[in-house]
């Protein structure tokens, strides 16, 4: 694949599964770490528009124009933190974030499940 040459295996990968299939009928949701994978997320972006819908933006990164192509994306960055570290910690950061933020949708008792009165 040519894209290997100029953006590397994991955007090529990415890149090749969105071209590949249509990842709305699978239900997968892509974590984004980093400015090469928002970059790819662009690129697949416009070969199926409407993919941004199934991606996730794990943080801000500090390069310029990363606010620009999220924005372009639709997509709001689940941590602002101006990291720079690279090697995937902006997603590693964000991993639990969406599992923990839906827990208290789905495990959370009704009060008269506690036997709380309610007083109307």
């Amino acid at each position: 694949m040519v894209c290997t040459k100029v953006a590397g295996r994991s955007a090529s990968a990415a890149l090749a599964a969105a071209h590949g299939c249509d990842l709305r009928v699978v239900e997968v949701v892509l974590l984004m770490d980093g400015y090469v994978a928002t970059a790819a997320a662009l690129v697949a972006h416009t070969l199926q528009p409407g993919l941004a819908g199934c991606m996730v933006a794990s943080h801000l990164p500090s390069e310029p124009g990363h606010r620009s192509a999220l924005t372009f994306l639709g997509l709001q960055p689940l941590l602002d933190w101006n990291m720079r570290l690279g090697e995937r910690t902006g997603a590693l950061a964000a991993l639990g974030l969406p599992d923990g933020a839906a827990a208290p949708l789905g495990n959370v008792a009704a009060l008269d499940e506690l036997g709380v009165l309610r007083k109307d």
